[in-house]
């Protein structure tokens, strides 16, 4: 990782918030719409897994 651009780093750490905003708001909807709990899960999930690649990055 040391020899990757350092724009590039925080561009796609930058992209991996802004999922992670994108999967938290989702949920939350989906919670109030009372969807399924496989669609909450999703978006949970699918944070989680940002959060992970992002603390990777660090």
């Amino acid at each position: 990782m040391e020899k990757l651009n350092r724009c590039a780093m925080e561009n796609v750490k930058n992209h991996l918030v802004v999922q992670m905003s994108i999967c938290e708001k989702a949920e939350k909807k989906a919670k109030e719409e009372g969807m399924t709990t496989e669609c909450i899960e999703m978006h949970h999930d699918m944070f989680c897994l940002y959060a992970g690649f992002l603390a990777q990055l660090d």
